[in-house]
């Protein structure tokens, strides 16, 4: 009894001391730069937050004492690094030292040296402190929010080779929820802590070094590609100059075929998390390690350079192979480098764009067929990998050939739609906006750029100010200051005419303006002097000019992308574009072309003015994943959590497992040990205590292999005084000493409870390790067993409780769990009841595509002005008071537009989670939602699949769009950016109630995607650093335009451009973004993609035709061979060949058979046998494959390949698979079992 007093006694200090805790990481985190009404935004969040989870606190002990809120909450990364690696006191040392770090490598080194050197832990193994600091400098690299510090690196050891001692990384699959550089930066952490803990430098054998390579090989090769290509050069400097043993675990059942049983490999099977952090991170990152380095401190590792350049060498291929190579059917390629009619790169960011964002012309959306949308993922060669597509009105939309003959600039998404059914051929997609800071942020040069109206607003500015200021321009031009104002303060809104642009450039000496520049660049001298004839001959007025008809004529006149039409005989040009041509290509005057000069040059002396590149740098891009906004759903759609074996048959339906008697599954042994209670040595499968008797149960634990009950060991104390009692198991965290079950996971730290004897006679406690020796080697026992049972009673229970039939509600065959926990089923009966689907930690997820956002009109997001004043937005970004729906508005870095659909089901959640707190908990409703408008202001996290961190949102708005759009800062809070990845979004009281440690998978890599951490606030210094890169200013210095395509790289020029991270530490950070192109509206585009719209791969394919082909020829051959090679061939061949190696299963218990038993009938239940692979599966593609290789050379290799395959299918099943032939055919049935054999 006093034993339990002073635990009660502890347990409350320990309450006292986690409030203060809580309570002093909130004042620490507190920014001191940040606005009053930012602070007010923030402290609302923090208060609400907490107040959700008091109250699902509360509702959660109305059930199990024993139970608490299994996420914790963080105010800081700081706080997230000391609850992953459990280190006590590392978060408040770490704010001691982030004030005088250079970075955030730093930082890594700087407490990783400390751990090493004993300061932090009381370790005396040494080995033991280099494996914690290389963990936690990895924790800070990673900001606490992934799991690669605890699960993506599996051990570490002190190895000898001789007299060597050197430091060995096992790495496993996990490491990859870090990125590329944080994995190679890893090791450069590992070489400090081996240089602190004075080891020698690792050096590898010549056998290991080719043992990598052709693991790396064999990897790619059966596993899965890597996200980049490297050399077999650049792999063998990496591995042979490491100075720390890079290996790890194996990860695949693949093994080597060459380089077996080498000396210092412990495997002959691949080892996934060592090849990511070789070939991703440490050959593939080369240049950013160098760069981290240097910021750092370090002298970088000289052979990095040497890394650099023989990847420098080979990646020529590598970008046109993302593109090009990669393509599948469906998916078009919209622009290649070498091909005019692509993507022109335009420097700028919208308020939509940026963070890898790209944005195109409305109008380019239609006249693509509908493939892009707003939110599909475009693959691009640079200058990084891909990005979300979004709508911007204002930067320059394509050029058409119409079916009857006229060539038209589409400056209007309506004006394509109009004239979508009409367009012949694509002449010119129009702009990619792409922003400075992804050249920034990759270190990538800046290519040229093609003339466009900022840059030349930039030059006349700069002429203007040369001359002596505006009144002296106009009084030049002839042109009143106020327009000049114009042209130079808005270029995007403001156009000069045609005769204003000629007389600006011929008065002021500056390029002619590019709304009046043709495409020179692809055109020949040849063309332009016909060109030139043809309008002396032609029909000359002021603003229109007629042009007799000639094919040549007309085909130059559209390469230059002039707007024109036919008229029965002549070609017609009217407006402005007719009075610049008359004076570029004078007809007055002979065109005296110099054959050493291009055909720009040669316009510019014959007109007199200057003239710039209008092309610049064409984008190879094509559709990489469509959009995406639909609730996650498990394999198999399940309601809840609960295991029900092979009785629920393929659907793992509870209904059917009912029908049975008795079940067999794998599930939490905790069992009611009262006396007299009626349900004694009865599983409980809910809480702790016994539904019956209200007593806590007990654990007991079984052998895995034999099942035999493993019963805990005889109290000491008391057996020396003669008295054999067994003691009861009880669980304690080894952290922070709460009370827990065995075999389950401490809310607060996250830490496997500890098992403990305590004797009932003299309450002493002893750690126990219950181990079965039945076998030759004692065997741990586990906290489940396999036991037969009757659900019916358990069931009858929660149907009573839920006021809902068991229906169609759906389990889970076995649980993965380490103690098998099983979920209330309860939750899954109302689950079923309002159509939702769990996630694997417990939560109902929806998904939804990444975008960014920094400012908004109300109009845009369908919430009221006096919602939005109630939210906090009382001002627009001009300071004035939000009184209309149209003032633009800047979002705050923690508020969220999500998609419509999303709305829909967050209202089903809310109802789920009210009826569930009532119900189930006895508690009062938390929400209250009966329509999306009530969903304003709620608060959600979001969390991307690869951390293990939810960053609290607030919805303020709603988005046609099937992506979430969010502040950039919110993004990179969750380690993303806007390259075309989903995140899942989740209600706050969803993961306060309903997420658990004890459902998560017990294998390496299971607590991936799951919240064991929330952060409450997003502050900007403690966000991945990709957004600090984003420029936030509202015009590029001319400098940036001058410096394109010399060669210059984008961080030389880096601090011209106001960004995200020159404003670190002051309220810019989160407020006063500006952007450099407008656009009207977010939802200017399709919401869409053709791609997910358009039902049959057939018609995909032939709409992805479609587009090329008007697009380009060559663009179109490329298409076809790159589908043919990638994807279909290796299709058909690949399912012809399974077909022989197939496996058969059973219709009923989904049994698979590799050799049929001769009954031809399942063992299990005598059901019949299916095949697994199809006569129609193998033929699917092959009337495509015939198709479209009639639209290419029939002498080409795949010609030949088409010919033989579809020779190899007639010869298997005995059919003519030519397309037409089987049209006449009946269609074939499936072969029957006996008819395969």
């Amino acid at each position: 009894m006093k034993f339990q007093q002073l635990q009660r006694v502890r347990q409350r200090k320990r309450k006292v001391l986690q409030r203060q805790s809580r309570k002093n990481r909130v004042e620490r985190t507190h920014i001191t730069s940040i606005s009053p009404s930012l602070r007010s935004y923030r402290e609302n969040i923090r208060k609400r937050v907490e107040e959700a989870y008091e109250f699902a606190r509360r509702a959660i002990k109305n059930i199990d004492p024993l139970a608490d809120v299994h996420t914790a909450l963080s105010y800081s990364v700081y706080d997230n690094v000391e609850y992953l690696t459990g280190i006590q006191g590392i978060a408040d040392r770490l704010r001691q030292l982030a004030s005088a770090c250079r970075c955030k490598l730093d930082l890594a080194l700087r407490i990783a040296g400390e751990i090493v050197r004993g300061d932090l832990v009381p370790e005396k193994d040494l080995e033991k402190r280099c494996e914690l600091a290389i963990r936690a400098g990895l924790a800070v690299l990673t900001d606490g929010k992934t799991v690669a510090p605890t699960e993506g690196i599996s051990a570490v050891h002190i190895k000898r080779r001789g007299r060597r001692r050197f430091l060995s990384i096992y790495f496993a699959n996990p490491i990859r929820s870090a990125a590329g550089t944080e994995q190679a930066l890893t090791l450069v952490i590992a070489d400090y802590v081996r240089q602190v803990a004075q080891l020698d430098p690792f050096i590898p054998t010549e056998q290991q070094v080719k043992r990598i390579v052709e693991e790396v090989r064999t990897f790619e090769r059966e596993v899965i590609r890597f996200a980049s290509a490297v050399s077999d050069a650049a792999l063998e400097i990496a591995y042979r100059n490491l100075p720390v043993e890079l290996t790890g675990v194996p990860t695949d059942k693949v093994e080597v075929s060459a380089y077996r049983d080498v000396e210092g490999v412990e495997t002959n099977r691949v080892r996934g998390g060592a090849l990511r952090v070789l070939n991703d991170g440490i050959v593939a990152k080369a240049h950013k390690i160098i760069k981290e380095m240097q910021e750092s401190g370090l002298s970088p590792w000289s052979w990095l350079e040497e890394v650099v350049k023989v990847r420098k060498r080979s990646a020529g291929g590598e970008a046109h192979s993302r593109v090009v190579d990669e393509i599948t059917m469906g998916r078009p390629i919209i622009s290649l480098s070498g091909i005019p009619e692509g993507f022109r790169i335009r420097l700028g960011r919208a308020r939509n764009t940026g963070f890898a964002a790209l944005g195109i012309h409305p109008a380019t959306m239609v006249v693509l067929g509908g493939f892009l949308a707003i939110g599909s993922q475009l693959i691009t060669e640079g200058p990084g990998k891909a990005g979300v597509v979004m709508p911007v009105s204002s930067i320059e939309g394509p050029v058409v050939k119409l079916r009857n003959g006229a060539v038209v600039k589409l400056r209007s998404r309506k004006e394509a739609q109009r004239l979508r059914d009409y367009i012949e051929k694509i002449l010119w997609l129009g702009d990619v906006l792409v922003a400075v800071g992804e050249f920034i942020e990759n270190n990538a040069e800046l290519p040229s750029i093609g003339y466009c109206e900022e840059w030349w607003s930039l030059e006349l500015r700069s002429r203007i100010e040369e001359i002596g200021g505006f009144e002296r321009a106009a009084e030049l031009t002839g042109i009143p200051v106020s327009k000049l104002r114009s042209f130079v303060d808005e270029p995007l809104k403001e156009i000069p005419s045609g005769e204003e642009a000629l007389v600006i450039s011929r008065v002021l000496d500056v390029p002619l303006h590019p709304r009046y520049t043709p495409f020179f660049e692809r055109v020949s001298n040849d063309d332009l002097r016909l060109l030139h004839t043809a309008i002396q001959q032609s029909l000359r007025r002021k603003e229109r000019l007629e042009i007799p008809f000639d094919e040549c004529v007309k085909q130059v006149l559209e390469e230059l992308c002039v707007e024109h039409r036919v008229e029965g005989e002549r070609i017609v040009i009217e407006g402005d574009m007719a009075i610049v041509l008359q004076q570029l290509l004078d007809p007055t005057q002979p065109f005296a072309v110099d054959p050493s000069q291009s055909p720009l040059e040669n316009v510019a002396k014959h007109a007199g003015v200057k003239l710039r590149n209008k092309l610049g740098t064409v984008l190879s891009a094509r559709l990489g994943r469509p959009e995406k906004a639909q609730q996650r759903k498990m394999k198999g759609r399940v309601n809840v959590l609960f295991p029900v074996g092979g009785y629920g048959q393929t659907k793992r339906s509870l209904a059917r497992a009912l029908e049975e008697n008795v079940i067999q599954i794998q599930i939490f042994n905790l069992r009611c040990s009262t006396r007299n209670c009626p349900n004694r040595n009865q599983l409980i499968f809910e809480g702790s205590r016994c539904p019956y008797c209200g007593n806590p149960g007990v654990v007991q634990f079984t052998c895995p292999k034999c099942g035999a009950v493993v019963p805990p060991p005889i109290c000491p104390d008391c057996d020396r005084r003669g008295a054999r009692v067994r003691l009861r198991l009880v669980g304690r965290c080894p952290t922070c000493g709460k009370e827990l079950l065995p075999g389950t996971f401490c809310p607060a730290c996250g830490s496997l409870a500890e098992v403990l004897g305590e004797c009932p006679r003299c309450g002493r406690r002893v750690e126990v390790k219950l181990l079965c020796r039945r076998h030759k080697r004692p065997i741990e026992a586990v906290p489940y067993s396999s036991v037969r049972i009757s659900l019916r009673e358990y069931v009858q229970r929660s149907v009573k409780i839920a006021g809902v039939d068991v229906g169609n509600v759906r389990g889970v065959e076995g649980l993965t769990s380490y103690a098998r926990r099983p979920e209330p089923l309860v939750k899954g009966l109302l689950r079923a009841k309002h159509g939702l689907f769990v996630f694997k930690d417990g939560t109902v997820r929806f998904n939804a595509t990444n975008a960014p956002l920094t400012h908004f009109y109300p109009r845009e997001i369908g919430v009221s002005v006096e919602k939005l004043r109630e939210l906090g937005y009382v001002y627009d970004v001009e300071g004035s008071p939000l009184v209309r729906s149209d003032q633009l508005v800047e979002l705050m870095p923690q508020d969220i537009i999500i998609p419509e659909d999303a709305a829909e089901h967050m209202v089903k959640v809310c109802k789920f989670i009210d009826e569930l707190l009532v119900k189930y908990y006895r508690s009062k409703p938390f929400y209250c939602v009966e329509r999306k408008e009530d969903l304003i202001g709620k608060l959600v996290v979001g969390i991307a699949p690869h951390t293990s961190c939810a960053v609290v949102g607030r919805v303020v708005g709603f988005t046609k769009a099937r992506c979430c759009f969010a502040h950039p800062l919110w993004h990179a809070a969750k380690r993303r950016n806007c390259d075309g990845d989903e995140d899942s979004l989740a209600l706050l009281m969803d993961v306060f109630l309903n997420f658990s440690l004890d459902y998560l998978p017990a294998e390496t890599g299971g607590r991936m995607d799951a919240p064991l951490i929330t952060l409450v606030w997003v502050n900007a210094e403690e966000v991945d650093e990709e957004v600090y890169a984003m420029e936030t200013c509202d015009q590029l210095p001319l400098e940036l335009y001058e410096m394109a395509g010399k060669g210059v790289s984008a961080r030389t020029i880096a601090t011209l451009v106001d960004r995200v991270g020159t404003r670190l530490g002051t309220l810019a950070a989160y407020q006063g973004y500006r952007y450099t192109a407008h656009t009207v509206d977010i939802h200017e585009g399709d919401v869409r993609s053709a791609y997910s719209t358009v039902k049959t791969m057939r018609e995909k394919l032939n709409l992805q035709l479609r587009v090329t082909r008007a697009i380009n020829r060559l663009l179109y051959e490329t298409t076809v061979r790159v589908v043919l090679n990638g994807h279909v061939f290796p299709d058909i061949a690949g399912n012809l060949m399974q077909f022989g190696r197939q496996q058969l299963r059973c219709t009923k218990c989904n049994r698979t058979y590799r050799r049929p038993p001769l009954s031809g009938l399942c063992e299990n239940c005598r059901r019949e046998l299916k095949l697994t692979v199809f006569q129609k599966t193998i033929e699917k593609y092959l009337p495509i494959a015939l198709d479209l290789v009639s639209t290419i050379d029939e002498h080409s290799y795949e010609a030949a390949r088409a010919r033989l395959l579809y020779l190899s299918v007639k010869n298997a099943f005995g059919v003519d698979a030519q397309p037409r032939q089987r049209e006449e055919q009946k269609r074939q049935r499936t072969l029957s079992l006996t008819e395969f054999l």
